[in-house]
């Protein structure tokens, strides 16, 4: 990963609190199908069940539209360039991030993390961050992710739920 001298580091979560796409996360043994939306509700209260994201590992997004955060507030936080930027997201390929956002912003300003699809593991990459930043925003849409950042009990941490 490539850091700049700066203190600050904003992070983004991508589905949803970014970009609205068709994926769906499955549930093979339950014949489920949820959208990340549902998903999000579902998870908190089954957390050891057995998932597959492949429709979130397949080439091209399905269907990606910009989410109204990402339309009023995201692009202008980039452009103001007064702090780190990163994607947090749960999709292990990077590069179709990189290039749906790429469209939008100077992708050149931002560091995309894939692979962080529990509240754990997200929780787990900000915590790499202690030592690297002083402020640290995390932006996402769901309340699972948000309370499990919140959990480290840092004051170096803030955190904004970002409605859908």
């Amino acid at each position: 990963m490539r850091f700049k001298v700066l203190n600050k580091i904003k992070i983004f979560d991508f589905d949803d609190t970014l970009v609205y796409t068709d994926a769906k996360i499955n549930i093979p043994n339950k014949n489920l199908k949820f959208s990340t939306r549902q998903f999000a509700k579902y998870y908190h209260d089954h957390p050891d069940e057995d998932y597959d994201y492949s429709e979130f590992r397949q080439g091209e997004l399905k269907n990606p539209r910009p989410t109204a955060f990402f339309r009023t507030a995201f692009k202008h936080i980039v452009d103001k360039n007064d702090s780190d930027i990163m994607i947090l997201t749960a999709r292990p390929n990077t590069e179709e991030v990189k290039k749906y956002l790429s469209k939008y912003i100077n992708i050149d300003k931002v560091i995309i993390v894939g692979a962080a699809k529990t509240p754990e593991l997200k929780k787990k990459e900000i915590g790499k961050l202690l030592d690297r930043y002083e402020d640290i925003r995390f932006f996402d849409d769901s309340i699972a992710n948000i309370e499990a950042v919140e959990s480290l009990n840092n004051p170096k941490i803030t955190t904004q739920i970002v409605k859908r």
